[in-house]
This record gives structure tokens, sequence and C-alpha cells, in this order.
């Protein structure tokens, strides 16, 4: 026994290998025993699944990356709009607010001329009782 296991542990060289053995590549390689083969068979099955898999993934984050762009470029155009919209809105409220405000300083002067005019008619009222009173009171005296 110990013979034997010597000989499978003998090392075999790249010409050693037969040229009629079932698991001869045709290259020149080691003769591969079929547990080798079939570890190999499913190391190349599982890495075939893995690459459909991470192909698929792949084309799933490629069609989420043009989606989210397209998103982006929307919202992109979208904030465009809403920016114009606000400076058209600032505007017209400035516009808005320069009428309103000459049109308060408009009535603020109004106000204060007319304030001034009723504040002489009421002067001029009173001067006009005083006169009113004086000649009352003349005519009174001229009657007594």
């Amino acid at each position: 026994m110990a013979a034997r296991n010597n000989a499978q542990r003998r090392v075999r060289f790249k010409d050693d290998a037969p040229q009629g053995h079932q698991n001869y590549n045709g290259r020149g390689a080691h003769p591969q025993t079929n547990n080798e083969v079939s570890r190999l068979r499913n190391a190349l099955q599982t890495s075939e699944e893995e690459k459909t898999y991470l192909k698929r993934r792949l084309d799933h984050m490629t069609k989420e990356r043009v989606s989210f762009c397209h998103r982006v470029h929307n919202n992109k155009l979208r904030i465009n709009r809403l920016e114009g919209l606000l400076e058209i809105r600032d505007r017209q409220f400035k516009d808005e607010y320069a009428k309103c405000y000459e049109t308060i300083a408009k009535k603020e002067s109004e106000i204060s001329h007319l304030k001034k005019l009723l504040q002489t008619m009421e002067e001029e009222c009173k001067v006009a009782q005083d006169k009113k009173q004086l000649n009352m009171d003349d005519l009174k005296e001229q009657l007594h």
C-alpha cells in the first residue's frame, strides 16, 4: 500500500501524460481526476451564473442611471422654469410696489395739502366769526 501511495504522489511532468488517457486535454498538461474536473466544471458553472447575474445587475443599474439622469434633467428644467417665474413675480411686485409707493406718496401729499387748507379755512372761519361777533357787539351798542 505504501508503494501505491508513492506512485500516486509521484510528480508527473508535462510530457509524461499518456496520449490516450480520458482526461488528457491535448496540450500536454497533467491528466485531471474526475473530482478535479467536476470541481472545475462547478466553478465554471458558478462563474457563468455569477457573470449572468452581474450582467443583469449592470443592465438594471444602467437603466436606473439613465432614468435618474432623465429625472435630474427634468428637475433642472422645472427649477429653471420656477426661478424664471419667481423673477417675473419679483419684477411685478417691484413694479407694483413702486406704483403703490407713488400712489401713497401722492395721497399723503394731497392729505397734507388738504390739512393745510382745512387749517387756513378754520382760521378764516374763526376770523369771520370774530368779525361777526364784533359787528354784533357794535350793532348792540348802536341800538342801546
